[in-house]
């Protein structure tokens, strides 16, 4: 029986999750990680009874939750049950192809943001020590995975923080303190790990990737410097999601699909891959 690696993403999100409640303190609680946890799973349940999906694409729906868990912030429950159910329907509602091309953990934080005015993102002061310990562990979790999804994060990081080191440091003459304060900012580097880099919502070929990443960090770079909004990769995402069929359209090639010859099962987020 292979080993299905998205319970190591599970396993690393949970555990960062339960570290932030804990010990740092985070500004959240079990009612709310309960809350978008059931409502995630069963809204996903019902998506497999409907469409006779197999009932263990559950386990992409609790990676889901656990990230809307660590970047999402609210006073009311609910909210992070609603976040769940947008998410998870996202997935199903905008489909081209056969293929989701919307960050389900995107859209459930941009759009409960947008629709109720009671949720915000965690900035996620989360220390040195716990930015390390996130960076390290998700550069290894992307290597036993998929190691196509560094170019992601490495062409985000490089356009937008590059973006962001011309303009606020070698123009404006900022200090330094200003950049490092952006690059050890949690909702970003959550964002960078387990959101732009999912497989099921990206361009499929490389090429394509890249040129979609400049555009989401170019975006994101002008909303934060220029229209000062808070979480500006979030909503660059949400916004140029809309680009990612046009692109898989203009540069073919063939849908994500884990390595089988390294026991990997052949899933994107919800959907098993043909091989064909």
């Amino acid at each position: 029986m292979k080993f299905d690696l998205r319970l190591l993403q599970i396993l690393f999100l949970g555990s960062f999750l339960l570290f932030g409640i804990l010990i740092l303190n985070w500004d959240t609680n079990f009612t709310n990680v309960l809350s978008v946890i059931a409502v995630a799973l069963l809204t996903q349940s019902l998506f497999c009874l409907a469409f006779n999906l197999p009932i263990n694409t559950v386990k992409s729906s609790l990676i889901t939750a656990l990230g809307l868990s660590i970047l999402l912030r609210s006073n009311h429950p609910f909210i992070f049950g609603l976040a769940g159910f947008f998410a998870i329907g996202s997935k199903y509602i905008f489909r081209i192809g056969g293929k989701h091309f919307i960050n389900p953990a995107n859209f459930g934080v941009v759009f409960i943001i947008l629709f109720t005015g009671l949720a915000w993102v965690s900035p996620g002061q989360w220390g040195n020590s716990t930015i390390l310990f996130f960076v390290v562990g998700s550069l290894g979790l992307m290597i036993l995975t998929n190691l196509s999804k560094i170019d992601l994060v490495l062409s985000f990081a490089f356009f937008y923080f590059g973006m962001d080191f011309c303009w606020n440091i070698l123009y404006k003459g900022w200090p330094l303190d200003y950049f490092y304060q952006n690059l050890t900012n949690g909702s970003i580097l959550l964002f960078s790990f387990f959101m732009i880099t999912d497989p099921s919502s990206t361009p499929n070929s490389r090429s394509a990737r890249i040129i979609w990443t400049f555009l989401v960090a170019a975006l994101a770079f002008y909303l934060s410097a220029f229209c000062f909004v808070k979480g500006a990769p979030l909503y660059s995402l949400f916004l140029l999601s809309v680009m990612v069929p046009l692109l898989d359209k203009w540069s073919k090639a063939s849908a994500f699909s884990w390595d089988s010859m390294k026991s990997r099962e052949l899933y994107t987020n919800d959907v098993p891959l043909r091989t064909d």
